[in-house]
């Protein structure tokens, strides 16, 4: 094996182990957060919802998960069960709630487009290293 072949290994090594996982993880973190922020949006219309809706009570179907759903009565539609991190559940008024979601929005579209970011500069390294590594395929077939 000659030296070029032994550097397009290592690159292609490195291009492999590293690179493609570090973009598979940044896709992933991007998703998570993407998800959470649908969350807190989705949270925040159900109390613009809540905060129209005239009466002591509230009646609704619960999304429990997979598309399964169970009828459901909030009898106290003065105030929200919101989990505010770290599996934390605090019991809030809509006002209260509403700003801890403002923030969390602010936060999680940051890291948003921190992700986007990270995901560019890996796909600029990947595209770098196949460059390279084209270029040693050539050297090395000469």
């Amino acid at each position: 094996m000659n030296k070029n072949q032994s550097e397009a290994q290592k690159y292609e090594s490195f291009l492999n182990s590293r690179l493609k996982i570090d973009l598979n993880k940044a896709y992933r973190r991007k998703e998570i957060y993407q998800m959470r922020l649908r969350d807190y949006i989705e949270t925040e219309m159900f109390i613009q919802k809540a905060e129209s809706i005239q009466g002591d009570s509230i009646k609704m179907k619960l999304d429990l998960g997979h598309q399964f759903f169970a009828n459901a009565e909030i009898e106290n539609k003065d105030k929200i069960v919101l989990d505010v991190g770290l599996g934390v559940f605090v019991e809030l008024t809509y006002k209260e709630a509403k700003d801890i979601i403002f923030q969390q929005k602010i936060e999680l579209e940051r890291l948003i487009r921190k992700a986007d970011i990270d995901i560019v500069d890996i796909k600029t390294n990947i595209k770098i290293f196949e460059n390279t590594l084209n270029q040693l395929a050539g050297l090395v077939q000469q």
